[in-house]
């Protein structure tokens, strides 16, 4: 079954703040970026500024896939009080005025418009996404890592918990692999 996801009452397509005071905001933490940087600053200041940062990428690098037409699409679950302080395990209500987005099983955001597109069916897959990852990331030997940054654990979380539930494939889908969509309990203290 095919749904599209306007008739729920999705907000995804109004702007992400609101309020003019979020767009000053949003414009000073991105000039304190641009001379000083995010990483220069004290750890209270320089979170200050990766939220404007975040917030102006949102706005003006994203553009909303949620939508598209998609096949058996999730619905969030209703809002529980947990959400505002912990994160749920399927990625739900991570942010709260839009509680699918990001959520497992969902469209990522894109960074081009999708009418700017098209597919490209004879070449789809040249080169094969398999040889490019055994190329790339078939290693004789262990190559010890001597420095890393902030992108390494975003691509950890990508290809251990994201990466490996994007969704059902099927044996006649060309370069696809069966899914077995990860599980994880959440761990209390």
């Amino acid at each position: 079954m095919t749904k599209s996801t306007s008739d729920s009452g999705d907000t995804s397509d109004k702007p992400y703040r609101l309020n003019p005071l979020w767009h000053v905001y949003d414009k000073v933490m991105s000039e304190v970026d641009h001379h000083i940087g995010w990483f220069k600053l004290p750890k209270p200041l320089g979170l200050l500024d990766l939220i404007g940062i975040g917030n102006t990428l949102r706005e003006q690098n994203l553009y909303d896939t949620s939508r598209e037409p998609s096949v058996n699409a999730p619905e969030a679950p209703t809002h529980d009080p947990k959400f505002d302080a912990e994160r749920s395990f399927d990625g739900s209500w991570n942010d709260l005025a839009h509680p699918d987005m990001g959520m497992a099983e969902t469209r990522f955001g894109r960074n081009v418009p999708l009418t700017a597109t098209w597919p490209d069916k004879a070449n789809i897959l040249e080169p094969n996404p398999r040889v490019v990852s055994r190329r790339l990331m078939t290693r004789d030997e262990v190559i010890p890592a001597k420095a890393g940054n902030a992108l390494i654990a975003t691509w950890l979380q990508f290809m251990i918990r994201d990466g490996s539930s994007t969704g059902p494939a099927t044996a006649t889908t060309p370069g696809s692999c069966p899914s077995n969509p990860m599980t994880t309990g959440r761990r209390h203290r």
